[in-house]
């Protein structure tokens, strides 16, 4: 996994970055995760980030098999209206 995107600095700006990032059947629609901070451990960040993909046997299970798995995540606090 590459997690670091390297940018063409010729001058074209966010036209060229587009054409750089040009998809046939999307265009230039993605997502990206950028990480911004001081002394990041790329190996840690590439090893958590890899720890957070889904596994084989979870890909064959298709959506509606994942969704029947358990939520690893802890259950969101209610939302609270504030008070007038």
């Amino acid at each position: 996994m590459e997690v670091f995107h390297k940018e063409r600095s010729n001058g074209e700006g966010k036209q060229g970055r587009a054409v750089l990032c040009w998809h046939p059947e999307v265009g230039d629609c993605r997502q990206e995760l950028v990480f911004i901070g001081q002394k990041l451990e790329r190996s840690r960040l590439v090893a958590d980030l890899d720890d957070c993909l889904l596994t084989d046997a979870e890909l064959t299970l298709g959506p509606r098999g994942l969704q029947r798995l358990p939520d690893p995540f802890p259950a969101w606090p209610a939302p609270t209206m504030p008070s007038a």
